[in-house]
């Protein structure tokens, strides 16, 4: 099985949370659809038993729940090119620490950085 299949495979059999005033009906196998307040439903997930949750793909989202201190760890990915331009991760988000766990690093030259939020 090719790589990307069986990471396909894997996305797929994992539990999603899309948040969306749109969205009535998810097209993806186990996926939660949710209109409501982002940071009170994190509450309630972090709360249910289950796996970590990953955000993917969401700016604003991670800003919402940084605000709100419901980011236990994040890895930050670092790729050796320079944009010149765009959109900063912590706009408008309150100062926090963070302890580094891990670093790791690869051929391509991308660094990836695992950090806790200090308490």
């Amino acid at each position: 099985m090719s790589t990307m299949k069986a990471v396909a495979e894997q996305l797929t059999n994992l539990t999603k949370v899309v948040f969306s005033t749109k969205l009535r009906e998810a097209a993806w196998a186990n996926t939660r659809l949710f209109d409501g307040n982002i940071a009170e439903v994190v509450r309630k997930l972090k709360d249910e038993e289950g796996e970590d949750m990953l955000i993917m793909g969401s700016g604003t989202i991670a800003q919402q729940l940084a605000n709100e201190g419901l980011i236990d760890e994040y890895m930050f990915i670092v790729t050796p090119v320079v944009a010149g331009e765009g959109k900063f991760l912590f706009e408008h988000v309150k100062q926090f620490s963070l302890s580094l766990i891990e670093t790791k690093s690869f051929k391509s030259g991308n660094i990836v950085l695992h950090y806790a939020v200090k308490s």
